[in-house]
């Protein structure tokens, strides 16, 4: 049957597994924040990214059409050329350098047809994108939001089960206090107090030793796990 001290102990451990709890979701929330930031973030800088797309495009298109302006102004010279020249090889020779530049300004008009589809698809695509970001990013807000509003209630709550844990450890006898703190500094993980079951501790399943054995069913007494180092009871 457990003491009362050892009650109170156990009490103990519930109270400073609470703030512990607390502790680790508080440590939580900045990288669960810095993570959605980093998610708004992507969706900004590939929105970006797509819209330096479309003017690149947009620059390319005003490329060609300075292009085929210039190649349009170089055929009407040619044509006037033809007017003037009287030798019939000339003639030709004109003749030929209009139909490479009637040449050129097709090629050039076809990169510009594709280019105008390109140039549409992406405003429909970027236009679909930014309705789906702006949606997102609502969402991401909203839960920015609410991780904050979890953050002050955690904190608030935190300081509510330490003050617990610092009545829990005022109404506990020195001898079980000391042996307690002295656990969670040898052991790195909870819990600190486990029960014996059969011959073996309950947490890391070894057997102990008979004297542990016999000791832990007198919970007046501190009785350690032989092999884990936390406190046995019976």
């Amino acid at each position: 049957m457990l003491t009362d001290d050892f009650k109170k102990l156990l009490i103990l451990q519930d109270k400073d597994l609470h703030v512990r709890s607390i502790e680790a979701d508080l440590k939580s929330y900045p990288q669960d924040k810095k993570q959605l930031l980093a998610k708004k973030e992507a969706l900004i800088q590939q929105f970006e990214k797509a819209k330096n797309e479309l003017k690149v495009l947009e620059v390319k298109m005003n490329e060609r059409a300075g292009t085929i302006a210039e190649l349009r102004a170089k055929r009407i010279k040619y044509k006037t050329q033809q007017i003037e020249v009287k030798r019939n090889e000339d003639l030709q020779a004109l003749e030929q350098e209009i139909l490479k530049i009637q040449q050129n300004i097709s090629d050039i008009e076809d990169e510009e047809i594709q280019l105008m589809i390109e140039l549409e698809d992406g405003k429909e695509n970027l236009k679909s994108f930014e309705e789906t970001m702006t949606t997102d990013i609502a969402q991401y807000e909203d839960e920015l939001l609410v991780l904050n509003d979890r953050e002050k209630e955690s904190e608030g709550h935190l300081n509510e089960a330490r003050k617990d844990f610092d009545a829990a450890n005022s109404d506990l006898s020195q001898k079980f206090v000391r042996a307690y703190e002295h656990v969670k500094r040898q052991v790195r993980r909870a819990p600190f107090i486990v029960e014996l079951q059969g011959v073996t501790c309950s947490e890391c399943h070894l057997k102990v030793s008979n004297e542990a054995q016999s000791s832990a069913r007198d919970t007046s007494l501190i009785t350690h796990c032989d092999q884990c180092n936390r406190i046995l009871y019976k």
